[in-house]
């Protein structure tokens, strides 16, 4: 057994070494001398006609050899190839493949936001400008030539829908320059204005903020700005009650500029300078909290999504493009309808959206198997549905499901049986299926909290009517045209209506109970199984903790306590294994509890949580280590922690439970006492990072994912996952004294799966890299 240990994405232009790491082949000891043997190293590049081509004159001898990747290169795949050339029990020269390895090299030219300036070019003094006149931002950078830079310039004390409101992009020149102009004017708040207008002699911040992608870099660079002219400068005296009386009162305003490394949508960092004036008081008349008044940010949801079964939702497609589009939005309404009022209100709003579409998934779509239409859909139950079900629902892969095919179903869905009924929607004819004007398509789901069915849309379209006045918003028809409601404003803008039509600001005053997000569940989705209702709970949970610490003095959250214990998923994100080890056809039981559950012969003990080799291992409560070992047994490499916040994790039990996979064998339990002692097992690790007696709480990082098997050698599998164990007693084979892990873990099953999930598990079965680590 030999693998090819080095870096997959190697940086050009820098050298990496790859070497051969044998292990003993059956059959051989190491005790006995082996023959000389040579190593042959061939370098092939990945052609988009012929596949792999040799590259010539790179052949490479020996157990490590180094490789220089070019920056041409850079995103094309190379395999290496290491051959064993030997003599064999008849003394003849032979050479055979022993391992292979994929790199793909990265740029070793990083994307950079230098320096980020903002400054008057029509001043003399380049720091010096009139309140009335326009600022010019500039980012120096390198590396981006062609690349589009986004400016934002805001004042400090804005509301995000103002802050972020009014973007300029422009692009990197030849000499990696970006440059933008703002109207000071333009980006001032109305009650800014009219301080200004009304004072003689004020102080303003004003900020500049350049993102490119993932990389920020900071540089500060107050530039003072005011309209108030020079002593020796005459001035005629204006009138009264003009435009131009009110701008040429003294007033200034500081302005810098500003950039940072972090992520993308990281709280955009300040830069301060300093002021002369008490910042504006912060006034409600409504009787709202006013730290809840405070606009969220697209890392404040992904702050709390973190703590959910989803994950972040900063770093990958659609999350990062969906989200920034509408956020600004999503405050103004928030505030507008008084689902700001108080942690409680935004907790469950922002809960029920998340479960709903993670922020990002308003647009429905139909991509289903057989078996889950035909448990989603009551249309679908029939024995005429269920027929409909096997043809249009994919077997294996999603792709299968063409765009006719979501038509289709989506009719079938909403506009045939009591269903349409329901939600208004006119009954489909068979021979019409394919019909995208039919109700059932055209209602579709949209909106952060998928509006569905004429009803919803007509109602939608009354209340839009009502409200579009105020809200300064063009008339449009959302019944001839549903397709609106992607429309950023409409995104958030629906959701709200939904909302505030079922009177949930009034139930969600009760706090964030379980029975208050019960109730609050049962108005959205009544229809809805009780574990995915129980999901809702902890999204709202985990919102509520996130609102908690950024509106600290909310005097309307003191009613919720905050749990004595942490909890913390074994795995972020926690989901099944769509595949089996072998990775040739998708059976997401195998990684369940059972028997039989592996077709119908071999015992599974615990739950096989999909994990890419490296990824993280968590606490899930604090604990104590009493076991960190390599194991002589298929578990490899393996930590046990005994439970001591026994009470957090009680208090996560699901009773009752519901098998997925009953039909599979499944069971919740084998003699084991929900009322006992805990210990959690994490088996098949890469590496440990605790040891024995350590204590540790929610959250540590204990080790990383692999696939280490008997005496910790890494065994190959197309479903690199995290082996995961609950039970009451220290060591145990079989199934006796065990539960069950999905009985306490909220995890994703092949139903909940997202697209980018299921991408992630589709390149770790394809991609040899993952097998075996």
């Amino acid at each position: 057994m030999n693998i090819i240990k080095g870096n997959p994405s190697p940086k050009a232009e820098e050298k990496n070494f790859y070497e051969i790491s044998s292990m003993f082949e059956f059959g051989t000891s190491p005790f006995v001398k082996q023959p000389v043997e040579k190593y042959i190293w061939t370098l092939f590049k990945k052609d988009k006609t012929l596949g792999w081509k040799q590259v010539s004159n790179n052949i490479k001898y020996g157990e490590k050899v180094p490789y220089t990747f070019g920056e041409k290169v850079v995103g094309i795949p190379y395999k290496i190839e290491v051959h064993k050339e030997g003599k064999n029990l008849l003394n003849v020269t032979e050479k055979k493949l022993i391992a292979d390895l994929i790199v793909t090299p990265k740029s070793f030219k990083e994307p950079v936001i230098g320096r980020v300036i903002l400054l008057n070019r029509g001043n003399a003094n380049i720091n010096k400008a009139k309140f009335n006149e326009s600022l010019s931002a500039e980012a120096r950078t390198s590396n981006l030539f062609g690349k589009e830079i986004t400016f934002y310039l805001w004042e400090e004390g804005a509301s995000e829908s103002e802050k972020y409101k009014k973007p300029k992009t422009a692009r990197v020149d030849k000499n990696g320059i970006a440059k933008v102009q703002f109207s000071l004017m333009d980006y001032a708040t109305q009650p800014t204005i009219i301080d200004f207008f009304s004072s003689s002699k004020s102080t303003k911040k004003f900020f500049v903020t350049a993102i490119y992608g993932m990389k920020e870099v900071t540089n500060r660079g107050a530039v003072e700005v005011s309209n108030e002219k020079s002593p020796s400068q005459q001035t005629s005296k204006p009138s009264e009650g003009t435009v131009t009386s009110l701008v040429r009162k003294s007033a200034e305003i500081i302005a810098e500029g500003l950039g940072n490394i972090s992520d993308y949508f990281s709280e955009k960092a300040k830069t301060l300078a300093s002021v002369n004036k008490t910042e504006l008081e912060q006034r409600d008349n409504k009787g709202n909290c006013i730290p809840c008044q405070i606009g969220l940010t697209v890392q404040d949801l992904d702050k709390f999504m973190k703590a959910t079964p989803h994950g972040s939702i900063l770093n990958t497609a659609p999350f990062n493009t969906r989200i920034p589009a509408y956020i600004s939005y999503l405050n103004q309404y928030m505030i507008e309808f008084e689902i700001n009022k108080n942690c409680y209100r935004r907790a469950n709003f922002l809960g029920q959206v998340a479960k709903e579409t993670k922020f990002w998934s308003y647009k429905e779509d139909f991509v289903y198997n057989s078996s889950v239409l035909k448990s989603k859909f009551s249309s679908f139950k029939t024995e005429q549905g269920g027929r409909h079900a096997d043809s249009w629902g994919y077997l294996k892969n999603k792709s299968e499901v063409t765009k006719e095919r979501e038509i289709k179903i989506a009719n079938w869905a909403y506009s045939r049986g009591s269903k349409a009924v329901d939600l208004g929607n006119k009954i489909c004819p068979e021979n019409d299926l394919t019909n995208p004007e039919q109700d059932g398509y055209k209602y579709r789901g949209r909106g952060l909290i998928q509006l569905t069915g004429r009803n919803n849309y007509t109602n939608f379209q009354s209340w839009f009517n009502d409200n579009r006045t105020k809200l300064k918003l063009p008339d449009v028809d959302f019944i001839s045209n549903p397709d609106l409601v992607f429309e950023p404003q409409y995104i958030v803008l629906s959701a709200i209506y939904f909302w505030i039509k079922n009177g949930l600001n009034d139930i969600a005053d009760a706090g964030v109970s379980k029975e208050t997000v019960q109730k609050i569940s049962d108005k959205i989705n009544s229809g809805e199984k009780q574990v995915k209702k129980d999901m809702r709970y902890d999204y709202v949970r985990s919102a509520h903790s996130m609102l908690s610490e950024k509106a600290k003095d909310c005097p309307l959250k003191t009613n919720y306590k905050t749990p004595s214990g942490k909890w913390h998923d074994p795995v972020d994100n926690p989901q099944l294994c769509l595949y089996s080890q072998g990775g040739g056809s998708k059976k997401p039981w195998h990684g369940s509890f059972g028997p039989t559950i592996r077709d119908g012969v071999s015992v599974h003990t615990g739950m096989d949580l999909f994990a890419k080799p490296g990824t993280n291992v968590y606490a899930c409560v604090k604990g104590q280590v009493v076991r960190s070992e390599i194991n002589t047994s298929m578990f490899g490499e393996m930590i046990v922690i005994k439970v001591i916040d026994d009470k957090t994790i009680k208090a996560r039990r699901k009773n009752p439970f519901t098998l997925k996979y009953a039909h599979k064998s499944e069971i919740e339990s084998q003699n084991f006492d929900h009322d006992g002692t805990f210990y959690l097992v994490y088996a098949h690790l890469k590496e440990r990072r605790v040891a024995i007696d350590d204590i540790v709480d929610a959250g540590k990082v204990i080790g990383l994912t692999g696939t280490s098997g008997n005496r910790g050698v890494p065994f190959s599998t197309k479903n690199p996952h995290l082996h995961f164990e609950i039970m009451n007693v220290e060591r145990q084979a079989g199934l006796n004294n065990k539960c069950n892990p999905g009985v306490y873990l909220t995890y994703k099953d092949e139903d909940d799966l997202t697209a980018t999930d299921i991408a992630q598990q589709e390149e770790a079965r394809t991609t040899p890299k993952f097998w075996k680590q």
